[in-house]
């Protein structure tokens, strides 16, 4: 059988309509065939996938975009042409909305011993070169180049930030404590410059090693003064638009509430 029989005219008009524009999900969705029968017919009719351009979704920079860029700084993965985050599925679940300003791939992942995990994915060698360019790697010993990053949106990436690799907690029942962790070697004072705007009361602190054997630094801010002044810098706008993860919003708001009494 060639493959001009594989398709009635309604489902070669739905090939021939949609499938660069649409991709091949919609099209299998609409005409219910398996993705590699429509992958080569459409192949035998000449369509060709467009190739969506990722950076344009990243930049200009918007809240949802710069909230991302600051995750991916803190828990991202970026190598061999793929951008991806994985993140606990509760977790995941209640950031999607705050993700989905670009076309993620998703998955669920389970390993052994671990909780089961939300894989977010992007497979675009153009975008890994982009986030390289501007000092987003795995590799990176200090804050990426986030120049592009207007003052309006920054506590989007530093919330991000927060929300991938920082807590917040009570020390001892009554003092607080905000904290972002990195690796031992890390150079925090591009950080500590965008968080003077905030608060000049910041502490690094290098810790030898975890339970297991890894080394780290973390940068601290520990005051009840400081600690509002952070909340209201990272959650201005949270009330509108909801961007981030709320069991870490919410926390905060709890600590500042026993720390107040």
């Amino acid at each position: 059988m060639n493959t001009k029989s594989y398709l009635t005219p309604k489902q070669k008009q739905v090939i021939m309509d949609h499938y660069s524009t649409k991709g091949i999900d919609y099209c299998q969705k609409t005409l219910g065939l398996p993705r590699r029968k429509i992958v080569k017919c459409a192949n035998y009719y000449g369509q060709k996938l467009n190739k969506h351009n990722y950076i344009n979704d990243f930049v200009p920079v918007s809240p949802r975009s710069a909230y991302t860029l600051g995750f991916i700084t803190g828990d991202g993965h970026i190598a061999k042409g793929n951008v991806s985050i994985e993140i606990q599925i509760d977790d995941a679940i209640a950031l999607k909305d705050s993700f989905m300003f670009t076309s993620w791939k998703t998955y669920i992942r389970q390993r052994k011993n671990w909780k089961e995990q939300m894989m977010f994915h992007i497979g675009s060698k153009d975008l890994v070169a982009w986030f390289n360019q501007n000092g987003f790697n795995n590799k990176s010993t200090t804050l990426p180049t986030i120049d592009f990053i207007s003052n309006k949106y920054l506590h989007y990436f530093i919330l991000g930030l927060f929300d991938a690799d920082g807590c917040i907690c009570l020390r001892q029942g009554k003092y607080g404590r905000f904290q972002v962790t990195s690796s031992y070697d890390y150079d925090w004072n591009p950080l500590i410059r965008i968080l003077s705007i905030v608060t000049n009361d910041i502490k690094t602190q290098l810790s030898n090693s975890s339970p297991k054997g890894h080394r780290s630094s973390t940068i601290n801010i520990y005051t009840h003064e400081s600690l509002v002044k952070m909340y209201d810098y990272l959650y201005q706008t949270y009330d509108q638009d909801k961007i981030g993860l709320p069991r870490k919003h919410d926390k905060f708001k709890f600590v500042l509430e026993q720390f107040n009494c």
